[in-house]
């Protein structure tokens, strides 16, 4: 059975939009940061909360809603899997040779000769410090150099170096290209990595089915962590369908026992997470500490979160440092924030700012929420950087878009201080103020089930134009977990006198009219109206509100994820990118006076 078959269908409106980003999602009442207290200084520890429109989901269907005590981090068991052990696939500690040898002179004889395993094994020398001191810009050179001669070890390794920013800038479009290269020559490791991709959603558009599709392969060629991933995929899957998880559970427990460090790092976040399996701490450091002994990164992660909090050993800062070293060198996020946090609060370390921002940077770059906004509140008071505005509201924006509440705060009042020059250079155009859109309205909506995204955007339309009071759920409280439905649901149905439509189902690709869609909202919103667009997501799609466009011709909406609100401040791009999208409109009919006057929320808008 193809298990996806269902999670596709969880996640197809159960979805954030996201940029090519992090595995690790924040939550808004997650463990945090952020809040009357310094962010540097404490973490709040959380509770479990359920979350709508779930951020997982949206990167790799992990509904399993429960908030782990990390710095604001959504765990979600296969998120944290993938990160770990397909970033550490290939064995990338380093032995940390300090003197060259001579089979490494030999073999770099060779490689400057162009000789392409020559160059390959050039660059795994320098990449584990063997023969010669570790260095990751020689090693992405020479990978590269075997690469561009069709090598496909050398193509995975380059590959991975651009997908953790090891002796290269991090670029997930660049890392797909390499592993495709590979992959298509059937090499299992790029497999296994290329359907991490499409499952992550990073480098390309999130497609479960492709995701599936690689990890089978590489599967099938005997690869470890291929099988490791489709076993946990069936573990998921009955968590997610509400089933007995016990032969899933069995099968990676198999896994497991025989050395395979996916499935031990599974293990481990299932007990952890208590999510398929009761919560015991010490059973689950056990198995992250066998998958640790592998140079599985977020095992790593996970161990020195452990020990930061205290949660199944004694707590320890140094030790907390020890671990999330090993697995922030390895390219794991939320290793390399923690680290920075670590540094910033000397937990465990001497405090150092410029260490911490090296750390925030390098996880922001990947897409971690909670770095963007440490490393956005850094260059806002110069703390171990140059004090920057610009770059201050750059960072900030990354996070508030997403949601984060303190970013979110931080922005505005950042963009208050700044002179109009700054903002642009910030790369802020301004809005048109084309619709009466109070955002607190917004602010105030949830969505209250994970795939009712639908229902939600026709509430915020509804509330926005004062047809329904703040506490209107009814739609949503219909509509459910309604996974079979589309906005045609709502195709001339009328609610609160206001009839929707739903337009433009043309097939996506190269012949869709994209200009039709565009002409459309923007005649709708020169008419004070809002939009509601369907904008592509990892796993599905997710319904947003069109508000207002900006200087420049773009439109801007928002949305929720649970009871958080979310931004895109670039849905004309992002349309363009899918090759098309469904918009729905709407209809305003007059209200009797009657019914105005008993229902006070009502107004008369365009």
């Amino acid at each position: 059975m193809l298990i996806l078959d269902r999670l596709n269908e969880q996640a197809k409106r159960n979805a954030l939009r996201f940029p090519p980003d992090c595995l690790f999602r924040l939550t808004p009442k997650g463990v945090e940061l952020h809040g009357s207290r310094s962010q540097f200084a404490t973490l709040k520890r959380g509770h479990n909360v359920q979350y709508a429109c779930n951020e997982a989901a949206s990167i790799a269907l992990a509904t399993l809603n429960k908030t782990m005590k990390t710095p604001r981090v959504k765990l979600g068991l296969v998120l944290a899997l993938c990160l770990g052990c397909l970033m550490a696939m290939l064995g990338c500690q380093s032995t940390q040779g300090t003197t060259v040898d001579q089979e490494f002179i030999e073999n770099l004889g060779r490689a400057e000769q162009g000789n392409a395993e020559a160059e390959f094994q050039a660059g795994k020398a320098y990449a584990l410090g063997r023969g010669a001191a570790q260095d990751w810009v020689a090693a992405a050179n020479w990978y590269r150099k075997a690469a561009e001669q069709g090598h496909a070890p050398a193509q995975t390794e380059l590959g991975i170096c651009y997908h953790r920013g090891q002796g290269v800038d991090y670029d997930a479009a660049e890392s797909v290209k390499w592993l495709r290269k590979a992959a298509e020559q059937d090499n299992a490791e790029a497999e296994a990595m290329l359907g991490f991709a499409w499952f992550q959603g990073r480098g390309v558009d999130g497609n479960l089915d492709e995701a599936e599709k690689w990890f089978r392969k590489s599967a099938e060629q005997g690869n470890a962590h291929g099988k490791g991933l489709l076993l946990t995929l069936e573990c998921l899957g009955a968590v997610l369908e509400g089933k007995d998880v016990t032969d899933a559970v069995k099968g990676l427990r198999h896994a497991a026992e025989h050395g395979n460090a996916v499935a031990q790092a599974s293990l481990g976040l299932m007990y952890f997470e208590g999510q398929g399996l009761a919560k015991d701490y010490p059973e689950a450091l056990n198995w992250f500490r066998r998958a640790a002994k592998q140079d599985n990164a977020v095992a790593q992660a996970f161990i020195g979160l452990a020990y930061f909090y205290g949660d199944g050993v004694k707590q320890n800062d140094r030790q907390a440092v020890r671990w999330s070293r090993w697995g922030a060198d390895q390219g794991n996020e939320l290793a390399q924030q923690l680290l920075g946090l670590c540094y910033k609060s000397g937990r465990g370390v001497h405090p150092d700012p410029a260490e911490a921002a090296r750390w925030f940077r390098k996880a922001a770059a990947q897409g971690n929420e909670e770095a963007q906004l440490s490393l956005g509140l850094a260059y806002r008071l110069g703390q171990g950087v140059p004090r920057n505005e610009v770059e201050a509201y750059r960072w900030l924006d990354f996070a508030a878009v997403k949601g984060n509440p303190e970013a979110i705060s931080a922005r505005a009042e950042l963009a208050g201080a700044m002179t109009p020059a700054q903002l642009a250079q910030a790369g802020v155009s301004p809005r048109l103020h084309l619709t009466q859109f109070e955002r607190r309205i917004i602010d105030a909506h949830r969505q209250i089930y994970s795939v009712s995204c639908i229902p939600s955007a026709v509430e915020m339309v509804l509330k926005l134009i004062g047809r329904v009071p703040g506490t209107y759920y009814d739609q949503q409280n219909e509509w459910k977990n309604k996974m079979d439905g589309s906005f045609h649901n709502f195709d001339g149905k009328t609610i609160a006198g206001v009839t929707f439509y739903s337009s433009f189902w043309d097939p996506h690709g190269r012949d869709f009219p994209l200009e039709r869609p565009f002409e459309t909202i923007k005649r709708e919103l020169e008419a004070g109206r809002f939009v509601i667009v369907g904008l592509a997501c990892p796993g599905g799609t997710h319904d947003w509100v069109i508000y207002d466009a900006d200087a420049e011709g773009d439109f801007l909406a928002i949305s929720k994820g649970g009871e958080r609100t979310i931004e895109d401040n670039h849905v004309r791009r992002t349309i363009t990118q899918m090759q098309g999208t469904d918009i729905g409109t709407y209809e305003i009919k007059p209200l009797n006076s009657a019914r105005a006057e008993t229902q006070p929320w009502i107004t008369q808008t365009k």
